[in-house]
């Protein structure tokens, strides 16, 4: 269980109250959660922003952190961390956020888990339905054998739909990254610069006062190469226990058609926490 807190936070305006969703674009949403959270596609390292973009649509300014640990001893011996910061200030036009996450985990004294990311994003709404967007992430992860991957994005984000209560939105991105590889036994340590194309598609449903879904699909296929391609499909849908307390389950599958040699090309996640929050 993770438990997650806001330090700081201010309404923007008025409290929004809103009405519950009509019954079709509830059962859209609710479709498309349970397809990310259960299907497993070919599968990109963008981290899904969308949850950021969620807080930000109620409240003008945030700074939230979560943080988890997970012992066990006796019959199987594991110790697993993990830990997040975001942050994000809407000023019309601007919008920023940034996330920062780090996991780590030993089992029987061995380490299985080694990463970490570090991801910020910037738009400027040029209209209500279209806005200028430009990200820069950092990321590690010893046992995909990416000891360094940089990606810098510009591009454009569409609003197809955007009520009280749903918005449908696709994003356009030219993407230059950067690989550093990991070394192996056999295999030296290896730079790679490639340009790809990202795009992403989705859904955020305020499907009642006290329930909200998310779903994002994120493809990026490599310019000179449409073959190497990155998918991440991720939901999540979070229930207002109380003022304070909420409960939020996730789900996500990544992909990479084209990984480093002795490295799978998938990894699921499926994630439950209990959420404290503090406007």
């Amino acid at each position: 269980m993770t438990a997650s807190t806001y330090i700081a936070g201010t309404r923007n305006g008025r409290p929004r109250v809103r009405r519950p969703i009509r019954s079709f674009a509830a059962l859209l949403a609710l479709i498309g959660a349970f397809v990310v959270l259960t299907w497993s596609p070919k599968a990109s390292a963008q981290v899904n922003a969308e949850a950021l973009r969620l807080v930000l649509r109620d409240h003008a300014q945030f700074v939230w952190f979560d943080a988890s640990l997970v012992g066990r001893a006796g019959n199987t011996q594991t110790t697993n961390f993990g830990a997040s910061l975001f942050g994000g200030i809407k000023r019309e036009p601007h919008v920023f956020f940034v996330r920062a996450a780090v996991d780590y985990g030993q089992s029987q004294g061995t380490t299985n888990v080694d990463r970490w990311v570090a991801h910020a994003r910037y738009n400027y709404d040029l209209s209500r339905l279209l806005a200028l967007e430009a990200l820069v992430q950092e990321q590690h992860d010893t046992f995909r054998r990416m000891a360094l991957r940089g990606t810098y994005g510009l591009g454009v984000r569409f609003r197809f739909i955007e009520t009280d209560d749903l918005e449908v939105f696709y994003g356009a991105t030219f993407i230059l990254e950067q690989d550093v590889v990991s070394s192996t036994d056999t295999e030296p340590l290896e730079t790679e610069l490639f340009e790809r194309f990202g795009n992403y598609v989705g859904i955020n449903a305020w499907l009642n006062p006290l329930m909200r879904a998310t779903a994002v699909l994120y493809a990026q296929p490599r310019i000179a190469d449409w073959g190497d391609f990155r998918i991440l499909h991720e939901a999540s849908i979070s229930f207002q226990i109380t003022k304070l307390l909420a409960a939020k389950i996730s789900g996500s599958v990544y992909v990479d058609t084209e990984p480093p040699s002795t490295v799978l090309p998938y990894d699921v996640e499926v994630k439950n926490s209990i959420e404290l929050r503090l406007f």
